[in-house]
């Protein structure tokens, strides 16, 4: 076998050429490289990603790629095999082998806040134009899980003990001096102006009291030293 050097230098040529922006993806504002990046994000993230094969695209190579959101996949759609139907799980339309046919994708994004009245709802694509990558932890399953819903719970309970360290550490700069009057304590039987219940406190405040009565200083010691360890 020998090597024919000029059609190599030809197609290498021809696939870097593919690969900037103007003729990778059918908008035209893509380069392969940012895509490539933009997929794995929604991969890792989403824990599904859609890659569409266009032919005839408007470039010299007739080809594009265009990425499409897992959303748009109509994961509500489901339909059981019988009478040389094919079952639908997910949205993915498979074979008796769990082969994917096709994909039912929807017209509009389920996260959008408007709905399009005149276009299509749901449209069935076939899955030999669609590269769909996604997260595998079961052998017949369709659509992937994001990676971080295995951590989504306790990155919840961090978040919200994050909170409480603040809350406490805003608690903990406001603490307040407490200043004893000099002279003779009258009591006329009304509450005083600075009743300590009703004080609100801020950093650097000063607390005034009626002869005779006394501040005992709040000091919650956070963050601890527990803090970034526990993190």
């Amino acid at each position: 076998y020998v090597p024919d050097e000029k059609a190599q230098q030809i197609i290498e040529e021809a696939w870097k050429d593919w690969q900037m922006a103007a003729n990778c993806t059918v908008t035209g504002d893509m380069p392969y490289c940012e895509f490539k990046a933009l997929q794995e994000r929604a991969w890792v993230r989403d824990g599904n990603n859609l890659t569409m094969l266009v032919q005839g695209a408007d470039n010299p190579y007739k080809f594009a790629v265009q990425a499409i959101e897992a959303d748009h996949i109509d994961v509500d759609y489901n339909r059981t095999r019988s009478n040389g139907v094919n079952r639908i799980n997910m949205g993915v339309e498979v074979d008796a082998y769990g082969k994917p046919l096709y994909f039912h994708l929807l017209g509009n994004h389920p996260g959008e806040s408007y709905t399009d009245a005149v276009g299509v709802k749901r449209s069935r694509v076939e899955a030999r134009w669609c590269i769909h990558r996604y997260f595998r932890t079961r052998p017949e399953q369709t659509m992937g899980a994001p990676l971080i819903s295995t951590v989504i719970k306790s990155l919840r309970h961090l978040e919200k003990y994050s909170e409480a360290e603040v809350i406490a550490a805003r608690i903990h700069a406001c603490a307040a001096i407490g200043i004893e009057k000099n002279g003779e304590f009258e009591d006329d039987g009304e509450e005083s102006e600075y009743s300590f219940q009703d004080f609100d406190m801020s950093p650097g405040s000063k607390l005034e009291l009626d002869f005779g009565q006394s501040a005992k200083l709040l000091q919650p010691q956070h963050p601890n030293g527990n803090f970034g360890e526990f993190r």
